[in-house]
């Protein structure tokens, strides 16, 4: 810029002889001549054209047959043609513009209905609407809608998808190709199978599309993935139905399915004729090795498993869904995990109801890592409010289960005929008729309970906070806390005699063997027998144990009936409200170096104070009202356990909880 300014110099050759013209130019001439400016001589001025060094890029430029990545008509788009229907257009006609567009080009789509069926194959190609779903509308009219097969790649996004009809993806259909939906409305399709959109051996990307009112006959309402990898996040599944998987279904293949809300779907099978045993699922059905995570699933209906997910041979994870007020008309209300073998962490499963078994997840044959979930407010018709795992070797750890319900047995974990290991859970306001926190029946093999805490559960017959019916292999119990929780009989555990078929030909029983370790058993109220324990067909030892304040009418220590065997030993036994031992039948029970202090009465057997190293022993705990029952530094049951018996340090065994080489 001159240095003359206001003043431009613009010094000019012209075309007559050698000389040269200087002419001075005022600013406003000397911008409009700027904006006139056309480099590239291509008749677009340079403030509008998008690149004035190329002749062929300008606003409204042929963007040719070839796609080469370069904007033409700079709209934005590179390798792009317009659809509209006013005739303007690259193409009116939708169908003819697919046919006709290049590999690799994009369709821009004018708002409109549109009717349709189409179909890409062999090439890479985009179908956008440029004012969304609620301006643009695709509609079958009973025809499939939209297809892509060929090892072709669609990418499909702003539609309302409707009214298509179609074996296998009434609204989309993906097969051996590469499919990317965004932003679409894939509404009241119908088919057989992902009657809204289905893929098979495809590479999916389905992203922030809703998926409303689509009907399958078969498996996967709004959508069915077979076979296929990729990612479906941010979708919302509402309102669909099918015999399986009523929001949408994923078998075999890698699909995983991310931050989707799946709400208020249905799955209408009552049998398992469709897809075998892994049958259900209203708000998901998946198998091999999908992965749910972040997801709501809620207020979905099963009429038979599963009422918002079932898994069948699933071996993907899940982790941090919420699944909540859905319901199954069999088992599994909120989840089934049928032969899968998955990780689940992180979940909240809450409100859930099954008409039979398993309120909030039900197991049945497996093996499942389950970690760190809430379980709450779940309720069973039958056995287990919380969580039913049946035939599996199963771990549950670190979760919480509160105010869960079962009609029978299992207010918050029912084990049937399981090995589970159970650790760092956490047990509150559960309720059950037996065994309101935990019930165990026909254990197949030896499993542990550890690190628990087992508070305020009720169960109307036996068993407050666990139950034990027919568990012939050792159940161990390790560093428990049994508070507050009650029942008729056995306030904070329960052994008792059920029969295993009853009135049949092979009627039977078996004994339990159950050993409770540095555990606290504190405040449990027995309507009848047993604040502490109930044991009427098997044997309960105790081994450093610390119990406190328990209370019933005939025995706030242990009812102990018929074939029931009771063995106490290095424990403390303080402040029974009742009998210490009721013994009724030919119920048997020994005591060994245990402490007995505010506790009377021996029913059906001599005291066995002064014998065997029991004795009245003051414990001062350091704050039983506060359940801090830490031995005080006057405390006489400090060394004074089985002299055979050593604690951490290497001395003599305290008794109690906190004694003994396992103490805590």
């Amino acid at each position: 810029m001159s240095l003359l300014s206001p003043t431009l110099l613009f010094v000019l050759s012209t075309g007559c002889g050698d000389g040269l013209v200087q002419l001075d130019v005022d600013d406003d001439t000397a911008i409009e001549a700027e904006s006139d400016a056309d480099a590239d001589g291509d008749g677009t001025p340079a403030d509008e054209d998008c690149d004035d060094d190329d002749p062929d890029v300008f606003p409204g430029a042929d963007e040719g047959d070839r796609a080469d990545g370069i904007d033409q008509d700079c709209n934005g788009v590179a390798d792009d043609k317009s659809v509209c229907q006013d005739g303007l257009a690259d193409y009116d006609d939708l169908e003819e513009a697919v046919d006709d567009a290049p590999d690799g080009f994009t369709l821009m789509v004018c708002a409109g209905s549109y009717s349709v069926s189409l179909r890409i194959d062999d090439k890479e190609l985009g179908i956008v609407a440029i004012e969304g779903p609620g301006q643009t509308t695709l509609d079958g009219g009973g025809e499939q809608v939209v297809s892509v097969g060929g090892r072709g790649e669609l990418y499909l996004e702003g539609f309302t998808i409707t009214s298509g009809q179609a074996e296998q993806g009434g609204g989309v259909a993906c097969d051996g190709a590469g499919l990317t939906m965004v932003g679409n409305e894939v509404l009241g399709n119908q088919g057989v199978d992902g009657a809204g959109l289905y893929t098979e051996d495809c590479d999916v990307e389905i992203q922030g599309n809703v998926f409303a009112g689509n009907i399958a006959t078969g498996w996967g309402g709004g959508a069915g993935f077979n076979d296929s990898e990729g990612e479906i996040r941010g979708n919302l599944f509402q309102d669909n139905s099918a015999l399986e998987g009523g929001g949408f279904a994923i078998s075999s293949g890698r699909v995983e399915a991310i931050e989707n809300e799946v709400r208020g779907n249905v799955a209408t099978t009552t049998d398992e004729e469709y897809r075998g045993a892994g049958s259900g699922g209203g708000g998901v059905w998946i198998d091999g090795k999908a992965v749910l995570r972040a997801n709501l699933i809620t207020n979905n209906t099963s009429a038979y498993n599963g009422g918002g997910v079932i898994s069948f041979q699933g071996t993907g994870d899940l982790e941090g869904n919420t699944i909540s007020d859905n319901l199954s008309q069999e088992d599994g209300g909120g989840l089934y995990f049928n032969y899968a073998s998955s990780r689940i962490e992180g979940n909240t499963i809450s409100g859930n109801e099954a008409w039979d078994d398993a309120g909030g997840l039900r197991s049945y044959v497996g093996r499942l890592d389950i970690v760190d979930n809430l379980f709450e407010g779940n309720l069973a018709g039958d056995d287990g409010g919380g969580l039913k795992m049946s035939h599996s070797s199963n771990t549950v750890r670190d979760s919480t289960f509160i105010g869960n319900r079962a009609g029978d047995a299992g207010g918050g974990l029912e084990l049937d005929n399981e090995t589970a290991d159970v650790s760092g859970c956490f047990f509150e306001g559960n309720e059950a008729y037996r065994g309101a926190g935990i019930h165990s029946w026909t254990n197949e093999g030896r499993f542990t309970i550890s690190d628990s805490v087992f508070l305020e559960n009720t169960a109307q017959d036996c068993g407050g906070a666990i139950s034990f019916d027919n568990a012939p292999y050792r159940v161990t119990l390790v560093n428990l806390e049994l508070t507050d929780n009650a029942a008729s009989d056995g306030a904070a555990l329960c052994i008792d005699y059920v029969l295993i078929d009853p009135g049949e030909e092979n009627e039977r029983y078996l004994l339990s063997d159950v050993r409770l370790v540095n555990s606290y058993v504190s405040d449990n109220d027995a309507g009848d027998d047993g604040g502490i324990a109930y044991v009427k067909a098997g044997t309960l030892n105790l081994l450093n144990v610390t119990t406190h304040d328990n209370d019933s009418p005939e025995s706030g220590g242990f009812s102990v009936k018929l074939e029931g065997q009771l063995s106490v030993s290095n424990s403390i036994i303080s402040g029974v409200d009742g009998n210490v031992v009721y013994l009724e039948d030919d119920g048997q029970a020994e005591f060994s170096y245990t402490a007995f202090w505010d506790s009377e009465g021996f029913v059906g057997m001599d005291s066995p104070l002064g014998d065997d190293g029991n004795a009245r022993l003051d414990p001062d705990f350091q704050d039983a009202d506060g359940l801090d029952f830490d031995l005080g530094s006057q405390s006489e049951c400090i060394d004074a356990g089985d002299p055979d018996i050593q604690d951490n340090d290497g001395s003599r065994s305290d008794m109690g909880a906190t004694g003994g080489p396992d103490a805590q």
